[in-house]
């Protein structure tokens, strides 16, 4: 689980990046990059509530 769900935030990342420096519109119509991006700006902030929450129970066991 927890490698699929890194693997859902790398994919995700490279998305946004992409995105940002060669513009997704111009290989996907734009109706399909906007949900695309959303898609992976959504699983990103998943990830970082992950990550947080994470951050926050190991500092309970230590």
């Amino acid at each position: 689980m927890q490698r699929t769900f890194f693997g859902a935030i790398a994919l995700s990342a490279v998305i946004v990046w992409w995105h940002l420096f060669f513009d997704l519109r111009g290989v996907l119509p734009d109706s399909v990059a906007r949900l695309t991006v959303a898609l992976a700006f959504f699983i990103l902030f998943i990830g970082l509530i992950y990550w947080i929450v994470q951050k926050g129970e190991d500092e309970k066991k230590a």
